[in-house]
């Protein structure tokens, strides 16, 4: 890890593998993130777990879940008692998860932790060791 003023780069074998961004006491900024392709991901990711549907412009799909189907009315068979609604189990709200297979210099698992934070996304990072 070397640091360049504000930013902290990772190197592996004389190439840049990441890049964090802090603050002046030090503090990280995880909305700044360093590359293209790590703000790409990270902007895919955020769209797809529904992060950004209250600012989505009409027509955008998101992640966020159909609604419940209505009780509706059933209609049996004569000498049946007849039942007004079926009701459905209610289920709780599913917490939002996001899975990242290496955490780099951990600028993508910040950045989603921050821009989650509202949602409660739950963000894993799978780092493999050889």
């Amino acid at each position: 890890m070397v640091a360049h003023g504000r930013w902290r780069v990772l190197w592996f074998d004389q190439v840049e593998q990441g890049m964090t961004y802090h603050g002046l006491e030090g503090q990280l900024c995880a909305a700044v993130v360093g590359f293209d392709y790590q703000r790409s991901m990270v902007a895919a990711a955020a769209a797809l777990l529904g992060l950004f549907t209250s600012t989505a412009p009409q027509g955008v799909i998101t992640s966020t879940p159909p609604q419940r189907p209505r009780p509706h009315t059933l209609q049996l068979k004569q000498g049946q008692q007849q039942q007004s609604q079926l009701q459905q189990p209610q289920q709780p709200p599913q917490q939002p998860h996001c899975l990242l297979v290496g955490l780099g210099a951990g600028s993508c698992a910040a950045a989603l932790h921050d821009y989650g934070a509202a949602a409660r996304l739950r963000v894993t990072v799978i780092e493999l060791d050889l």
